[in-house]
C-alpha cells in the first residue's frame, strides 16, 4: 500500500486548556500509523457521541440526499473503505460494543439458528458503556425498539437506556429530541449513543432515497447542538442495504452493498479524507485510547483506526 504521509494542521476547535498537558506519540500498527491523545491527567475528558443511522449505505452519503450530514463531514474526517462486521444490526453493533467479532460476541446468525433463545452477549466480554462508566462517563442510549433489545444485553453499563417505538417511522425524531434533552442538561463527560431504525423499514416515505433525505433533515438539528459542546462524534451505519429488493431484506449474504458503510468522525481537531481499509469493530479501542481510558482484555483488535488526532498516513487535508 503505497501512501503519502501529512502534515496535520488543527482545525482549532478546541481550545488550550483541553489541549494543555497533552502530548502526541506515534503508535505504529501493521495496517496504519495513527497518532492519538494520550498522557491527558487532570484534563476534562470529551463527551463521546455515537450515532448510527440503521441500513445507511455508504454510497447515499452524498450532498443531495444528506446535505446536513455532508455539511458535519466538512470539518470532520471522512472514511471512504469502511466494512460493517456484520449485514445486520444485531451482530454489527454488538462488535461496536464489544470490540469484538459475531464468533466471539455470540450475537451471530449461527446462534440464531441453533439457539431456542437468541442469546445476550457473552459476559465474558466487557462493553464500552460498562467501560467508560467505570472511566467517570455519564451514559445514556436512546435506540429504535427491536434489534438492540436490553435482554441482548445492549443496555450493559448505560445509565438510562431507553426504546422507542418504531410502527409509525417517527423513532429518529423520537431519538434526536430524547438526545438534545440530554445535551440540555448533562454535565461532561457523557457517553452517548443514538441509533435511528430509519432509513430502515418500515418505509415512510415510499423510497429508501426518501426515508435517507427525512433522517437527515431531523439529523441536523442534533449535529447543530452537539457541535457546541467539547465531544468526539462519530456517525455510521450499522450495515449498508439492497434497494432493488421490495423488502429491503439483508443479513442473508456478505454483498459489497450490504457491508460497505459510511463513517464521520469529529474531534474538533482534524478534517480530512481516509483511504485506508478500517471496519466498525476498530471503534472501541480507538475511542479508548483516545480519552485515555484502559482497553479491556477482551478487545480482540489492537488495530485502531487510522483516525481523528492526527498524523494518520493516508490522511487528505480538506
Amino acid at each position: 500500500m503505497s501512501v503519502t504521509r501529512h502534515d496535520m494542521k488543527p482545525l482549532g476547535r478546541l481550545d488550550s486548556h483541553h489541549r494543555k498537558g497533552c502530548r502526541l506519540h506515534l503508535v505504529t500498527v501493521s495496517l496504519v500509523l495513527l497518532v492519538v491523545l494520550s498522557g491527558c491527567g487532570g484534563v476534562r475528558r470529551p463527551d463521546i457521541v455515537l450515532i448510527c443511522l440503521d441500513s445507511l449505505r455508504a454510497d447515499h452519503f452524498t450532498p443531495g440526499l444528506t446535505p446536513n450530514l455532508w455539511e458535519f463531514g466538512n470539518d470532520s474526517v471522512v472514511f471512504h473503505d469502511v466494512v460493517s462486521n456484520a449485514p445486520w444490526t444485531t451482530p454489527s453493533i454488538a462488535s461496536v460494543f464489544t470490540g469484538a467479532f459475531p464468533a466471539t460476541h455470540g450475537l451471530n446468525s449461527e446462534a440464531h439458528t441453533l439457539a431456542a433463545e437468541f442469546p445476550p452477549i457473552s459476559q465474558d466480554l466487557v462493553t464500552l458503556a460498562e467501560v467508560l462508566r467505570q472511566g467517570g462517563y455519564a451514559t445514556a442510549a436512546y435506540v429504535t425498539h427491536g434489534p438492540l433489545a436490553p435482554h441482548l444485553g445492549f443496555d450493559r453499563g448505560f445509565d438510562e437506556y431507553i426504546e422507542v417505538d418504531r410502527t409509525d417511522g417517527s423513532d429518529i425524531k423520537q431519538i434526536v429530541d430524547l438526545g438534545l434533552r440530554l445535551l440540555s442538561s448533562a454535565e461532561s463527560p457523557i457517553f452517548l449513543y443514538l441509533h435511528s431504525f430509519e432509513p430502515h423499514l418500515p418505509d415512510v416515505t415510499g423510497s429508501y432515497a426518501g426515508d435517507i433525505a427525512r433522517m437527515d433533515s431531523e439529523l441536523g438539528r442534533f449535529l447543530e447542538a452537539v457541535q457546541r459542546r467539547n465531544a468526539l462524534i462519530a456517525v455510521f451505519s450499522d450495515h449498508g442495504e439492497d434497494p432493488s429488493r421490495a423488502s429491503r431484506r439483508h443479513g442473508f449474504d456478505l454483498k459489497q452493498d450490504l457491508l460497505s458503510v459510511p463513517l464521520i468522525v469529529r474531534d474538533g481537531l482534524y478534517a480530512g479524507v481516509v483511504s485506508d481499509p478500517a471496519q466498525l469493530v476498530d471503534l472501541m479501542p480507538t475511542i479508548l485510547e483516545f480519552v485515555d481510558v484502559r482497553i479491556p482484555g477482551s478487545v480482540q483488535l489492537r488495530i485502531h483506526l487510522p483516525t481523528f488526532g492526527g498524523g494518520m498516513k493516508s490522511l487528505v487535508l480538506r
